[in-house]
């Protein structure tokens, strides 16, 4: 006979399938668009903790973890793992001792010594009321022009309120020792760029940072390429800030000093 936990999910999967377009017209839109990729997201990461963690209240689960099962790139899934958490289709959680409910207790001891450190998870019943709230919160960030593939713990403020964006995505101002290596690694990388040709470009410096920091921490690299993505993704205002650098759009001096044919945008001095 199937768990209680395993029919909740596969409930909570039909209810999604069951979701009126009329009712909720914006966050349909958010799940649907895009040949439904939000959505699929959604349906693979309850999928994921149903068959790997049934009955638990909470399960871990990371980034390469759903990389290896249903595929897609690491910033795909943070992208949507942020929008789907800040509108309260699903609960995430960084574990401390601090923050932990008694269900997330249960489900760290369940799971052994070592498993601790990773994003925990959990999927609330899907009952209208929680679709009303979800609604209203995807109401909000529409109406501030932001959508999910722009989505930055900054844009959950603005949307949310800071106490309540706070509460409910992960509190990324409170950095664990690779954070803070990450950050200080893009703005290195940022700078050796700048010293060495006038000019700095994001990709570049994600992908150097990236190494460095899989090597510093014996991190795979889809877990590095994350974690640098993330930082980038939350943090890029202070850190640029901090270099005392700009980004965007190059002048036209720019173009000619550095030989560029585009506009992509790119990182340069302030004082240029």
């Amino acid at each position: 006979m199937p768990s209680r936990k395993r029919m909740e999910q596969t409930n909570n999967i039909e209810a999604l399938h069951q979701m009126n377009p009329e009712e909720y017209p914006v966050l349909y839109r958010e799940l649907i668009i895009r040949k439904g990729a939000l959505l699929r997201r959604l349906e693979q990461i309850i999928t994921f903790g149903n068959e790997r963690f049934p009955g638990w209240p909470w399960f871990p689960a990371s980034v390469d973890k759903l990389i290896e099962h249903y595929h897609g790139s690491a910033s795909t899934w943070q992208t949507s793992k942020a929008y789907l958490v800040s509108v309260g289709l699903l609960k995430e959680r960084r574990p401390t001792s601090k923050s932990w409910s008694k269900a997330m207790q249960e489900s760290v001891r369940r799971a052994g010594k070592g498993r601790q450190a990773v994003l925990w998870y959990h999927v609330p019943d899907y009952t209208p009321e929680l679709f009303r709230a979800a609604e209203q919160a995807a109401e909000r960030y529409k109406a501030e022009g932001i959508n999910r593939t722009g989505l930055t713990i900054q844009g959950a403020i603005i949307a949310q309120g800071k106490k309540k964006a706070q509460h409910d995505l992960v509190d990324y101002r409170t950095r664990s020792e690779r954070d803070r290596a990450g950050e200080y690694e893009i703005i290195r990388q940022i700078q050796l760029a700048i010293n060495r040709k006038g000019y700095a470009t994001k990709e570049p410096v994600i992908k150097r940072s990236t190494k460095r920091i899989k090597t510093a921490f014996k991190l795979d690299y889809i877990e590095a390429l994350c974690l640098i993505r993330h930082t980038w993704a939350n943090r890029n205002k202070r850190l640029l800030s901090m270099a005392g650098v700009r980004y965007g759009r190059p002048t036209k001096a720019q173009k000619e000093c550095f030989h560029l044919k585009g506009d992509g945008w790119i990182i340069t001095p302030k004082a240029f």
